[in-house]
């Protein structure tokens, strides 16, 4: 029984040293490539339009035949839809996630087909937007309060709007860097304020101020998600680095980092914060 015992203290030991090792290996791989402050150029690449999905049912419009006028009809209804301006959202969107990756040391130009590559500075990184998608939905908020003891209760719905997008990133400077398509939701709902109000004459009143998805929110959500998807990019390049860097093959040692150029810190990370990898088939 000792045997066994000791055997599996000195196993215990075994796997925390390597855990250790390993941590101790993926920080200094991280910090060699945040050191290297030249790190190449990205070529960015964006959509020109937003795919539009509204994920509402109206049954009133059930007995409409021609789908022309029932994609009019429930487009009208839409609460957040009808005010993305499509040209400023995707804009105000690269524009933030360019100046964004610049922090980190990179060259970021965007790619209107036109460019001498030649001139650029290695390694390049090829990142392509390859697909915005705004989803309305909506559905029923409850609010309910008791007063003399009676329970009023009243419904408001509530619109949300999800953004999912896609991005192909890839290095034609590397090719084990390979080519990877990465996905990341987001969302966005109408805030309420609402509360009841009791009259001395007895009346019972239900006021509510609404935030609506409007333009000024959209661009505001456009401003966070290119701040946040510029983090996400620099974070995968950083952690694919780190793999090719060591040799890692498999994901089950492999810690991720992030990088706060603003204060030269690296962090280690949970793997669900960034991007979403999907099987890339090519296109």
């Amino acid at each position: 029984m000792m045997k066994v015992k000791r055997l599996y203290i000195a196993l215990s030991t075994i796997l925390i040293i390597a855990f250790l090792s390993s941590c101790s290996s993926e920080r200094m791989a991280a910090s060699r490539y945040v050191s290297n402050m030249d790190k190449g150029t990205i070529l960015v690449k964006a959509p020109t339009v937003i795919f539009q999905k509204n994920s509402n049912v109206y049954t009133d419009l059930d007995t409409i035949t021609d789908p022309y006028l029932l994609d009019s009809i429930s487009y009208a209804r839409t609460l957040a839809l009808k005010n993305i301006d499509e040209a400023e959202y995707l804009n105000t969107f690269v524009n933030k996630y360019m100046s964004s990756l610049r922090r980190y040391g990179y060259n970021v130009v965007y790619d209107n087909g036109e460019l001498d590559k030649s001139t650029l500075s290695e390694p390049i990184y090829n990142v392509k937007i390859d697909e915005i998608e705004m989803d309305e939905s909506s559905d029923s908020l409850q609010y309910t309060v008791d007063h003399n003891n009676l329970t009023y209760y009243q419904f408001v719905k509530q619109a949300t709007l999800a953004i999912n997008t896609w991005v192909i990133l890839g290095s034609p400077s590397n090719k084990l860097f390979g080519t990877h398509l990465l996905f990341d939701e987001d969302a966005v709902a109408e805030d309420f304020d609402c509360k009841f109000l009791f009259k001395d004459n007895g009346e019972v009143l239900f006021d509510c101020d609404k935030t609506e998805i409007d333009a000024e929110v959209l661009k505001n959500m456009a401003e966070i998600l290119g701040d946040k998807y510029a983090i996400y990019t620099f974070d995968f390049i950083l952690n694919r680095m780190v793999k090719l860097d060591l040799g890692y093959k498999f994901d089950g040692m492999f810690h991720r980092y992030t990088y706060y150029p603003e204060k030269n810190i690296l962090k280690k990370i949970p793997e669900e914060d960034g991007f979403i990898e999907l099987p890339y088939k090519g296109k």
